[in-house]
C-alpha cells in the first residue's frame, strides 16, 4: 500500500513539475519573440541614426520630431495644471 501511494505522490510531482516546465517554456518562448522584435527595432532605429550626419544630428532631431516636442511641452503644460 504505502508504494502504491509513494509511487502517486512521485507521479503527482513529476505532473506539477512537468507544468511547471510547460510554463517556463511558455514564457521563454514569449520574451525570446519579444527580444527579436525589440532587436529588429534597435537595428531600424540605428540605421536611421546612422543614415544622420553626425555634425547635424541635433538640427535634424528639433526637425524631424518637432511636433513630438510640442505634444509632449502640451502634455507637461496640462499635467501641471492638475
Amino acid at each position: 500500500m504505502t508504494s502504491v501511494n509513494q509511487k502517486l505522490n512521485f507521479s503527482q510531482q513529476w505532473q506539477n513539475l512537468n507544468r511547471k516546465v510547460t510554463s517556463v517554456q511558455t514564457q521563454l518562448t514569449a520574451l525570446n519573440k519579444e527580444l527579436e522584435l525589440k532587436q529588429a527595432e534597435h537595428q531600424q532605429i540605428q540605421k536611421q541614426l546612422d543614415s544622420y550626419p553626425q555634425g547635424d544630428f541635433y538640427s535634424r532631431f528639433y526637425r524631424d520630431y518637432h511636433q513630438l516636442q510640442l505634444e509632449l511641452f502640451q502634455r507637461r503644460a496640462n499635467a501641471s495644471k492638475y
